[in-house]
């Protein structure tokens, strides 16, 4: 689901979902853009940052997926 295209009543029911399980769930909230979740979700949220991998990250582990599968 792209959070970033609800409307604010949805955004409200997922903060109590999260809420309601937050002590026997974890919530991974993967998003493009920040500012179209709303503040009162991004406080509840621990935020990781990821830097995009460069091509000598990426090939060897694709390589190594294509021998394994055949």
């Amino acid at each position: 689901m792209f959070l970033h295209k609800v409307s604010e009543l949805y955004f409200l029911y997922y903060i109590e979902v999260i809420e309601k399980y937050t002590d026997n769930v974890r919530f991974c909230i993967i998003c493009n853009y920040l500012g179209k979740i709303i503040p009162a979700l991004q406080s509840r949220c621990t935020r990781f940052r990821f830097a995009p991998l460069n091509q000598q990250q990426i090939v060897p582990r694709l390589q190594e997926i294509a021998a394994a599968e055949g």
